[in-house]
């Protein structure tokens, strides 16, 4: 009594320590306690034992984004579109990566890309059209609203917020 599920997954961990399984849990119980560093040691560890699960350098990636290093979350992000079977959330995540590093093109072509595997992906279309605004196309960015209009009108009041910061008074809201 008295173990925290701290103590009980690192205990799991040192006990058996070829399981991916059981890094998998520490490095998920470390990301959720936001040390991130950590995480990734342990995710690292994960995918040296077991380097093809895609959704554990795609939790890898989200830890560098946290920690501000969106380079190196950009190759995990790319690790996990390899192994993934419909990378929409990576493609989104390495756009989104490649925006804080201002490689504005980059970060479109990857959010289309998250595009062409989930159409009605509303996070993606909100981010292309700020993405647009960045790369000074209101035309591209109006788009985006149009279709998130018909998708998610939360996230299409989201974006048209942006539109009306960046181009106040150009879209008659």
């Amino acid at each position: 009594m008295g173990s925290t599920l701290f103590d009980q997954v690192m205990k799991k961990t040192l006990e058996t320590p070829d399981s991916p399984d059981a890094w998998y849990h520490l490095a998920d119980l470390y990301y959720r306690n936001s040390l991130y560093e950590k995480a990734i040691d342990a995710f690292a560890k994960v995918v040296e034992l077991d380097p093809d699960r895609g959704y554990v350098y795609s939790k890898m990636g989200s830890a560098y984004n946290r920690l501000g290093r969106p380079a190196e979350a950009i190759a995990a992000f790319q690790k996990a579109v390899e192994l993934l079977p419909k990378p929409s959330v990576e493609y989104n995540n390495i756009g989104v990566a490649y925006g804080k590093l201002g490689k504005y093109k980059e970060e479109a072509e990857a959010l289309l890309k998250a595009l062409e595997i989930r159409p009605r992906y509303a996070t993606a279309r909100v981010n292309l059209g700020i993405t647009y605004l960045r790369l000074n196309d209101l035309e591209a960015a109006m788009k985006q609203y149009e279709e998130l209009q018909q998708i998610d009108k939360t996230a299409s009041e989201l974006l048209l917020k942006e539109i009306n910061k960046t181009a106040p008074g150009q879209t008659g809201n």
